[in-house]
């Protein structure tokens, strides 16, 4: 009789004890819930702590860092603005690295052109993505009307791709995109060559290299176009 109430007692003993266990496991899972909920209130009052001024200086600072020049390639080419790196402006960097060696020999892209022709890159990617989406989905795309009939409407990408042909005609003036503008560009170059400077320069003219303009920006501008006009030829 003994043995049994023994026996029962530590049943009772052993059941407690893993009554108190379960217990104290359900505190701490309760606590670390608690835990975990007070830190994301924490991390919530951190972020809520930026003022609106502070958020757009925030990324004012990111937008600046994307002007800055991209890490130059191993070639020496001239390097472009950090924005047109991004991945999703692959087709435009594309453009850039097709284009900038020719350019820069033509002389019509140095240093102070770069965010101009990182323009021209971004119109050349948007051009080619519009084209491709008409070529996928046709020139016109059926749109839901307020009766709820579907109708014909003419695909967005075309005015997409049509403003940005006009913008890469545009911009290629710059840079002698086509053959017409490298033309402009030589001609340009010649008239340069041969309008006479309202100021003189002072120099002597007895020997057998041609004269020096005393202005240089001026002079630049000739020795530029001059190279313009000798890549035609």
């Amino acid at each position: 009789m003994g043995s049994i109430v023994s026996s029962a007692g530590s049943m009772r003993e052993r059941s407690g004890g893993r009554h108190d266990a379960e217990k104290q496991t359900t505190r701490q899972r309760l606590a670390a819930r608690i835990g975990n909920r007070v830190a994301g209130a924490g991390k919530n009052q951190v972020k809520k702590r930026l003022t609106k001024a502070e958020r757009a200086i925030a990324n004012a600072e990111r937008l600046a860092q994307l002007l800055v020049s991209a890490p130059a390639a191993a070639d020496g080419l001239l390097a472009p603005p950090a924005f047109i790196t991004d991945q999703r402006l692959a087709p435009a960097l594309q453009f850039w690295k097709e284009h900038a060696e020719q350019f820069s020999k033509l002389g019509t892209l140095e240093q102070p052109d770069r965010f101009t022709f990182a323009m021209l890159c971004v119109y050349a990617a948007e051009f080619v993505a519009a084209e491709d989406d008409i070529l996928a989905s046709g020139f016109s795309v059926k749109v839901k009307t307020i009766s709820g009939d579907r109708m014909a409407r003419e695909n967005p990408s075309v005015a997409r791709r049509d403003f940005a042909a006009k913008m890469i005609l545009d911009l290629s003036r710059s840079f002698g995109l086509t053959k017409l503008d490298r033309l402009n560009l030589a001609r340009l170059g010649r008239a340069a060559n041969a309008a006479p400077s309202l100021f003189p320069d002072r120099h002597d003219t007895g020997g057998e290299n041609p004269p020096v303009s005393a202005d240089p920006d001026r002079q630049e501008w000739r020795d530029l176009l001059g190279r313009a006009s000798s890549a035609l030829n």
